[in-house]
């Protein structure tokens, strides 16, 4: 729940002082993209993160290997899309 939360206060409140290392007056880019992007893919980790147990108990082990794919390609896509949308890098 916790990470579902700092998701939503980070795309939606815009509270982009959440975003580690990221710093409102000196970045170029848009921040509400940035903040949507980082905010969603919180959001999509928090809620899988919650259904990952049932899941391992009721459809089987294969479940967890799924999870752990998706939230590694996740921070892969994450990261190459916001360093895409900072001008000038």
């Amino acid at each position: 729940l916790f990470t579902i939360f700092m998701g939503w206060l980070i795309w939606k409140k815009e509270q982009y002082h959440l975003i580690s290392g990221f710093n409102v007056a000196t970045y170029k880019g848009d921040a509400k993209k940035l903040g949507k992007l980082v905010g969603v893919f919180a959001i999509l980790i928090g809620a899988l993160t919650m259904i990952l147990p049932f899941t391992l108990e009721f459809i089987g082990n294969w479940t967890g290997i799924i999870y752990g794919v998706i939230t590694v390609c996740g921070c892969i896509y994450v990261v190459i899309k916001s360093n895409k949308l900072a001008p000038g890098k």
